[in-house]
Formats: structure tokens, C-alpha cells, sequence
């Protein structure tokens, strides 16, 4: 097994976890969740109930995984980062944490929202609740109206 797991781990019922996965401190997950192989969950995280976290998934930390999440192989997402509720988010995506110039921004990702293999969210983006990002999209603003994405930038599709 080998995982790192920190001492101030909190988790709940039901909680399942692979191989070679590292949980930092001040991590708390709720009942019904499933980490996968290699995975990374990062400092001062919440997962609610019901989340599932695939195999090298990584995690920054600062994040709030809301009840129903699926993140996907291969996911990747920085820090200071809220996804709704029953969002799914496909392997290989992206959702990119501020540089040092844009500190204190918080990204927000919907509910039920769902989001294409390998696409990318900027730092600090708020995607409103029932929106679908196309897959290899590249979003790079605030999306306020529920709908289909695609392209670089994404775009509204008619």
C-alpha cells in the first residue's frame, strides 16, 4: 500500500482508498468516498459524501469536492477551488491555480455541471450550475449562462 497519509486525517463511512496515495494535513472526507491508485489530495481539503477520485488524480489543496463529485484519471486541479454538486469532471483536465500575481482568487465550478476530457480552466473562473465544457476546451473567462462550451476560448455553442 504505501500511502502517506497525515495524522490529521479525517474521513467518514465507507471510505476507500489504493495505492500510493498521499493525504496531506488538515484533510476531511465524508462517507461514501473512493480514492483511487496515486492519487494526491492536498493541505486543508474538503470532500463531501459520495465523491469518487480516480487513480493519479492530484489535488492541490484549499479545495471543496462537493457531495457527488467524479474527478476522473488523470485529473489535475491547483488550489483555492470549489466543484458542486454531482459535477464530473474528465480524465485529463485541467483546472489551472493562480500565479503569484493573481492571489486570493477562487475558482467555482457549478453544479451538475460537466466538464470534456482535457479541458482546461483558467485561474479564478466561475462556470455556473448545468454547464457542459466541451472536451480540449479552454476556458478562460466567467461562464453565467448555463449551455454547451467548446473551442479555445470556449464559446457558446448556437
Amino acid at each position: 500500500m504505501l500511502n502517506q497519509i497525515h495524522s490529521s486525517f479525517q474521513y467518514g463511512k465507507n471510505f476507500t482508498i489504493g495505492s500510493f496515495c498521499v493525504i496531506r494535513e488538515n484533510v476531511v472526507v465524508g462517507n461514501n468516498v473512493e480514492i483511487g491508485n496515486n492519487a494526491y489530495i492536498g493541505p486543508d481539503s474538503v470532500v463531501e459524501d459520495n465523491v469518487f477520485i480516480d487513480s493519479h488524480v492530484k489535488s492541490s489543496g484549499g479545495n471543496k469536492l462537493c457531495a457527488g463529485v467524479k474527478l476522473r484519471f488523470g485529473v489535475s486541479i491547483g488550489r483555492d477551488l470549489v466543484i458542486g454538486k454531482n459535477t464530473f469532471v474528465s480524465p485529463h483536465c485541467v483546472i489551472l491555480y493562480q500565479d503569484h500575481k493573481q492571489r486570493g482568487l477562487t475558482t467555482r465550478i457549478g453544479d451538475n455541471c460537466f466538464l470534456g476530457t482535457s479541458s482546461v480552466v483558467n485561474p479564478g473562473v466561475t462556470i455556473v450550475s448545468g454547464s457542459v465544457i466541451g472536451s480540449m476546451s479552454l476556458v478562460t473567462k466567467d461562464i453565467s449562462e448555463p449551455g454547451t462550451y467548446i473551442g479555445i476560448p470556449a464559446r457558446k455553442k448556437d
